[in-house]
């Protein structure tokens, strides 16, 4: 019983019929940050730094009902902490105290309020460009429009927003794809320099037409073992936003350094508009803008650094962000040299 006790995956804390602490399981302590040896045999209220966990025993002690609820609990961290309490009873029915069961359900809230969030960011996002579209094209099949001039551009906003609804949908299939691991690595030997060559090819058009530099610093020798599909992902995000962001005649550079013998730093500056300090341990988060107005000016979806983060991580490597408003932004990508399937 004792060894039960000691492995179960949940806390268990019973209270005898003196409101004293009979037992605490190790699960009990981790969760609370306390010790069976200080605490057994003394009151509950020794609990007492949890303001909310004592005040749900004493009010199950007192009633000697089974009871339900979810408490938070600070060890240090927050937690959120699921209560059951019992009963216990004798064979004759005499009150022998109360047995509390604790579940930490911290990750499990936090991923029903990030659905639930994603959800009505999703809702929002997509009712803007349907919105758009629903009303100019009501004004043009009411006759409401006579010239042709005004006819096309109204035509052309439904075009972009139809445009922008698709680059939307798509960007929310991807991240469901890759968060649900329906998207495993496919690996192979990349050449960095003819990869690269190839990404800002593909973006030269329109760095062209703002002015924008494009400058590329990577040897020539340097291959990396990865899912060449997916880097293209991580890039063409990091390199649009550069673009997107620099103001015309700026400059997006790209340089690529071997940090030790088993990691590769990809670093993505711009010279562009940059990012307020208190927003940049948020830019990674699904749909938040660090101003709503001008991603939506440049195409943005919201998603495209999520994708980004969920990417690297599936490549076990690590990315970091620094930022001067005005001065630019610089993204580090952090690849190991070869994918270890044991990571």
């Amino acid at each position: 019983l004792q060894s039960v006790l000691a492995n179960m995956t949940g806390g268990i804390v019973m209270i005898d019929a003196g409101q004293s602490i009979a037992l605490v399981n190790r699960e009990a302590e981790r969760m609370l940050g306390i010790q069976a040896g200080k605490v057994t045999g003394k009151p509950y209220t020794e609990l007492k730094r949890h303001y909310e966990l004592t005040r749900t025993i004493e009010e199950s002690v007192a009633l000697k009902e089974r009871m339900h609820e979810e408490v938070s609990v600070f060890n240090p961290e927050e937690k959120l902490i699921r209560i059951d309490g019992v009963p216990m009873s004798e064979d004759d029915g005499g009150y022998r105290g109360m047995l509390f069961l604790l579940q930490d359900v911290t990750a499990i809230r936090r991923l029903e309020s990030m659905r639930s969030e994603f959800v009505a960011n999703v809702s929002h996002e997509l009712k803007t460009p349907v919105a758009a579209v629903k009303g100019f094209a009501e004004t043009l099949l009411s006759g409401g429009v006579q010239d042709k001039e005004t006819e096309r551009s109204f035509l052309k906003i439904i075009y972009d927003e139809g445009d922008r609804l698709n680059r939307l949908i798509g960007d929310i299939l991807e991240l469901s794809k890759i968060e649900s691991k329906r998207a495993p690595l496919q690996c192979s030997p990349v050449h960095v320099h003819s990869f690269f060559e190839m990404v800002l090819g593909t973006l030269s058009k329109v760095a062209e037409k703002k002015q924008i530099r494009l400058e590329m610093h990577v040897p020539e020798e340097l291959y990396i073992e990865a899912d060449e599909d997916k880097m293209k992902q991580i890039f063409i995000n990091l390199l649009s936003n550069g673009i997107n962001y620099t103001p015309d005649g700026g400059r997006v550079k790209l340089q690529v350094t071997m940090d030790n013998d088993d990691e590769v730093v990809f670093a993505v500056s711009d010279t562009g508009i940059g990012i307020p300090k208190k927003d940049l341990p948020r830019i990674f988060e699904r749909f938040y803008r660090v101003d709503k107005g001008r991603s939506r000016n440049s195409g943005g979806t919201g998603l495209g650094l999520s994708i980004v983060k969920h990417l690297v991580e599936l490549h076990h490597g690590k990315l970091s962000v620094e930022s001067e408003l005005g001065m630019g932004t610089t993204f580090r990508v952090i690849l190991p040299f070869i994918q270890d399937e044991e990571m």
